[in-house]
């Protein structure tokens, strides 16, 4: 089969460099297999920090906003919506899989408190909001250009510049990729200067440590997408068995999953 990459991003080529058999099922072949809880549950957070973000920024009262559960069916009936189209089938939302513990009511808990603890954190800082759900797409001269979404950037008190991730997944799994200095230097080439990049953690409602982003230039990003956009291009997806198949929506696609 044929495929042409038409732009590289953070996700893609995170996902790519984790196991490139699972990038071609999924981005090339097209497999999809059901969505995860937590992927739900992590959406309906973060569009519900979204709309509070956008009213508070333009001055109007936060108190109308809908409930946490109310953005979670929201996004759930979206999933079953999209996995329908995509194959076909009706998906059963109590067929979705989740991490142990954290089903449907607990995740409706937890987000109620993760958008209280986020919003108790906004009035906190009293950090200015100037940018939410930035979209980007920027030329590195490469055959693609990049493209994303940023969550948020925020102006500090000392007129600093900081760019935020938003994570609602366990704590444990937060981190250990460049996402942050990507979109730094993505900023940077737009003529932004960001001072601190950093994750913000919706299970501990908290901001986790700043990071600075300078030693990240563009250099060091064209040489990162570069090396995974020529492999992508040549048709080159290297499989990568092991305990992360049990998770791999796309599994029972695989011919080189591990099986226990």
């Amino acid at each position: 089969m044929t495929f042409q990459l038409h732009h590289i991003s953070h996700s893609a080529a995170n996902k790519y460099l984790q196991c490139g058999e699972r990038y071609r099922l999924e981005r090339v072949e097209h497999h999809y297999g059901l969505p995860h809880l937590a992927s739900i549950g992590g959406s309906a957070f973060h569009n519900w920090t979204e709309e509070w973000d956008l009213l508070n920024n333009l001055g109007q009262s936060t108190d109308g906003i809908a409930d946490f559960r109310t953005f979670f069916l929201a996004e759930l009936e979206e999933k079953a919506e999209e996995h329908y189209r995509r194959t076909g089938e009706e998906l059963n939302v109590d067929d979705i899989p989740h991490s142990r513990g954290e089903g449907h009511e607990k995740w409706v808990t937890m987000g109620t408190s993760m958008c209280e603890d986020y919003v108790e954190w906004r009035k906190e800082t009293g950090w200015e909001c100037v940018e939410i759900e930035y979209s980007y797409e920027q030329e590195l001269g490469l055959t693609v250009p990049a493209v994303g979404f940023i969550d948020r950037e925020f102006i500090n008190n000392k007129g600093e510049r900081i760019l935020v991730d938003m994570k609602s997944g366990k704590s444990s799994n937060i981190g250990g990729t460049p996402q942050l200095f990507e979109y730094a230097v993505i900023r940077r080439l737009q003529g932004v200067r960001i001072d601190w990049v950093a994750y913000y953690d919706a299970r501990k409602g908290m901001l986790l440590t700043l990071q600075d982003p300078t030693n990240h230039n563009v250099a060091w990003l064209k040489n990162y997408y570069g090396k995974v956009v020529d492999k992508i291009n040549k048709g080159v997806f290297k499989p990568n068995p092991g305990i992360q198949c049990r998770y791999c929506p796309v599994r029972e696609h695989c011919q080189y999953r591990e099986v226990r």
